[in-house]
């Protein structure tokens, strides 16, 4: 926690897009995807300024967060049989981890109900 209350942090998000299925499946995760067929393409920034995250309402709001590939537009799902396993892996323990806790399921309505933002 010490490290993002001293620097800003910036990552950049790169995708590689399968332009040639047969090339390029998706379910064969032991075949390289060729940069040549498809270079890796910047698609975001992420930047997180410094910032003390230890509080207790930080925490607690850690605690109870899930993240998932999953909730997002349909558009953006991921794909293939492998996902799908995986898919299920994360739904199973983040279940555990509930239960666990003793926190029930509860998706967010929105960013501010998430950070307690208005």
């Amino acid at each position: 926690m010490a490290e993002i209350g001293a620097h800003d942090y910036s990552f950049d998000l790169e995708a590689q897009l399968c332009v040639d299925p047969p090339r390029m499946p998706v379910e064969n995760t032991s075949i390289d995807w060729s940069e040549k067929l498809s270079a890796f393409t910047k698609i975001a920034t992420i930047r997180i300024p410094k910032q003390d995250i230890s509080s207790a309402t930080n925490l607690e709001i850690a605690d109870r967060t899930s993240i998932t590939p999953w909730r997002t537009r349909e558009s953006h799902i991921p794909l293939g049989e492998i996902m799908a396993a995986r898919r299920e892996v994360y739904r199973r323990s983040a279940e555990l981890r509930r239960e666990i806790n003793r926190q029930p399921q509860k998706e967010p309505s929105g960013a501010n109900e998430v950070f307690g933002t208005t």
